[in-house]
């Protein structure tokens, strides 16, 4: 896991919920609603995302949230399938959580298109593209949504620079590739455009499973 994206995302998370608390404070300190944990729902892409679920829980932790006390998670994993990560993303929606977390930028996307016009309060992580988010500057995203972003589309095309340096007589590259996956345009662009870039021919073999 990146531990240093993570801790960032954890104190983010954190003052989030905080601020949430302050908010309803007046209302809920006399209110049975005040006693039940915070409801917090993550949404995934993929198995790829499922240490930075546990690393969410362990810095929680440290921070005196404790799961079944006064923070309650609920993980939703499309695998990635893009269709799924919809219908699981509009079901999120749906509960009305107090606070979404979803990991990617297709992740994030859905779930910004889904919850426009509502309140509810976003924090994303491993977003690789926050333009695609409409956020201009990420140090002041506006809105409901906040949260931190990774390098992720260079780190792609810096592998494939790598590689080539290692096999500087290379040229032809093979990469397998799943058309489902949520980040499959952005991933075949990415590459396509390392590797002209780079004077190598791409073959790209498509798995589903």
């Amino acid at each position: 896991p990146n531990f240093p994206l993570l801790l960032v995302t954890v104190f983010v998370l954190a003052g989030v919920l905080a601020l949430f608390q302050l908010a309803k404070g007046s209302k809920e300190s006399i209110s049975p609603e005040s006693q039940r944990p915070k409801r917090v729902a993550i949404l995934l892409s993929s198995d790829v995302q499922l240490s930075t679920v546990e690393g969410i829980k362990t810095g929680l932790a440290a921070l005196g949230y404790s799961e079944g006390k006064n923070i309650t998670l609920v993980v939703r994993n499309p695998k990635g399938d893009r269709e799924l990560i919809k219908k699981m993303a509009a079901e999120i929606v749906a509960t009305n959580p107090d606070l979404i977390v979803p990991t990617s930028t297709t992740a994030t996307k859905t779930i910004k298109e889904i919850t426009k016009g509502k309140s509810l309060p976003i924090v994303f992580v491993d977003v690789g593209n926050f333009n695609e988010l409409g956020i201009t500057n990420i140090k002041r995203p506006g809105g409901n949504m906040t949260g931190v972003v990774k390098e992720d589309t260079q780190a792609s095309s810096k592998r494939m620079e790598i590689l080539k340096e290692v096999l500087p007589k290379a040229k032809k590259f093979g990469m397998f590739i799943n058309p489902m996956h949520v980040s499959y345009d952005e991933l075949r662009a990415v590459h396509e455009e390392t590797a002209k870039k780079l004077g190598i021919e791409l073959q790209m073999y498509t798995i589903t499973e």
